[in-house]
C-alpha cells in the first residue's frame, strides 16, 4: 500500500473510531416503522429514552414503564396511519364507483367521430368515451353517424355527423363532424330527459 493509500486508510479508521463521521448503522431514533421490527422489552434503557425523546414523549421512569410507553405511543402512531390509507382507499372507491356510474361505452365504425373519443380511429371493444365520466348519462340515442345522450342533470350532448341529417348543434366553420361530445345549448332550459335522432328530424321528451 502507498504512502498515500496507508495515510487515507488511517483517517477512515479514526473517523469511524471516534465518531467523527456517519456510521453505518445509525439508530433511527423514533421512528415507528423501525420500532415494529424491534422487541422493546429488551432493548436498554438509554435507548428507550432515547426513541422517547424523538417522539417527543415522557423519557422518565423503569424501564419497563419506558418500553411500555414507546409501545403505546408506535401502535398509536401505526393506528393513525391505517386510519389514514384506509380513509384514502374509501375515496378512491367512491370516486371511481362515481366515474363509472353512467359512463358510456362505444364500439365500432368511428369515421365520422361518431364514437366520441376525440379521433377517427375504429373500436374493436367497447371502449368507455372519456368525457363522460362522472356525468352520470341516463340516456343515450343514435340514428347513422348521429349520436344524442343526455345526463342526470338534462344536459343534452351531441356528437358525430352533422353533414347528414339534422344535427342539432351549430356546425361552426361547416365542419363535417364533431369527434367529441358537444352540449346542445338550445335545450340547456328545457330539462330534457331522452331525444331520439330520425332520418331527418329530431325528438325531445322533457
Amino acid at each position: 500500500m502507498s504512502k498515500l493509500g496507508a495515510l487515507s486508510h488511517a483517517v477512515r479508521l479514526s473517523t469511524t473510531k471516534f465518531g467523527l463521521g456517519p456510521s453505518r448503522n445509525e439508530i433511527p431514533w423514533g421512528d415507528a416503522l423501525f420500532l415494529t421490527d424491534e422487541d422493546l422489552k429488551t432493548l436498554p434503557r438509554s435507548h428507550l429514552r432515547r426513541h422517547l425523546l424523538a417522539r417527543n414523549e415522557d423519557s422518565k421512569g423503569p424501564r419497563l414503564h419506558l418500553a411500555q410507553r414507546l409501545q403505546a405511543s408506535v401502535d398509536k402512531e401505526l393506528e393513525e396511519k391505517r386510519r389514514i390509507e384506509e380513509e384514502k382507499e374509501r375515496k378512491h372507491r367512491e370516486i371511481a364507483h362515481l366515474e363509472e356510474q353512467g359512463a358510456v361505452y362505444c364500439v365500432g365504425s368511428n369515421h365520422r367521430g361518431q364514437l366520441g373519443m376525440g379521433d377517427l380511429e375504429h373500436r374493436l371493444v367497447f371502449t368507455v368515451l372519456p368525457m363522460f365520466r362522472g356525468l352520470n348519462v341516463t340516456h343515450v340515442s343514435t340514428k347513422n353517424d348521429l349520436v344524442f345522450a343526455v345526463t342526470s342533470l338534462n344536459e343534452v350532448y351531441c356528437w358525430g355527423s352533422c353533414g347528414i341529417g339534422p344535427m342539432a348543434i351549430e356546425c361552426r366553420k361547416k365542419r363535417s363532424h364533431f369527434d367529441t361530445p358537444q352540449q346542445v345549448e338550445s335545450l340547456e332550459e328545457e330539462d330534457i330527459i331522452s331525444i331520439v335522432p330520425g332520418a331527418n328530424h329530431v325528438c325531445a321528451l322533457n
